[in-house]
């Protein structure tokens, strides 16, 4: 069974959905009602629990029957791929300390300071002393710190637009001793909150 039902935004804050009662008769305690809109909404950009969704129901009369603001939130679990990824280096000679590039494009949004982590392959080493560039789409001087085999790296204090490349360069990192190839190096982005 279907039932008509309209959108309006509010405000840039959400949007509200009105449902026409596809209900005949009144409804027994206890009855669930279903409703889905299909083929309008895009997940969320991020795995962070989304603000709550509110609901409510009115009596034909348009008298308030039920009421919840909080505790309805959805999170998603798979985070989704960058669009691209691609790694040059300065110098492709053996144990050289170089400078590596690296340039980014995913379909989120970037928020201001969020991080970008970049695992390391353990035959390709940064120093504690590494320091971070961004060339794309601004060019600034990041906050970055190596740990382990990640180096996190904190992106500027603005939102950077879905599909944006962001070209980050890190300084001090030692080169593969052999021509073998690498191990893999992993990428993730993370919101701040």
């Amino acid at each position: 069974m279907s039932t008509p039902c309209s959108a309006t935004n509010i405000n840039g804050s959400g949007t509200l959905f009105n449902f026409s009662n596809p209900l005949s008769s009144d409804a027994t305690l206890n009855t669930v009602i279903l409703l889905r809109v299909s083929a309008v909404f895009t997940n969320p950009q991020s795995t962070r629990p989304t603000s709550s969704f509110a609901l409510r129901t009115f009596s034909p009369s348009g008298a308030e029957i039920a009421y919840i603001n909080s505790a309805i939130t959805i999170q998603m679990t798979t985070p989704t791929s960058f669009d691209t990824i691609s790694i040059t280096r300065a110098s492709n000679k053996n144990n050289d300390i170089t400078i590596y590039s690296f340039s980014l494009t995913q379909k989120s949004v970037y928020e201001a300071q969020s991080v970008i982590g970049i695992g390391f392959p353990n035959n390709v080493v940064p120093s504690t002393n590494s320091t971070c560039t961004m060339s794309a789409p601004s060019s600034t001087t990041l906050v970055c710190a190596y740990s382990g085999s990640t180096m996190k790296i904190t992106l500027p204090a603005s939102t950077i637009a879905s599909g944006a490349m962001v070209r980050m360069s890190i300084s001090n990192i030692l080169n593969p001793a052999s021509f073998q190839p690498t191990g893999v190096f992993t990428f993730t982005s993370k919101t701040v909150g």
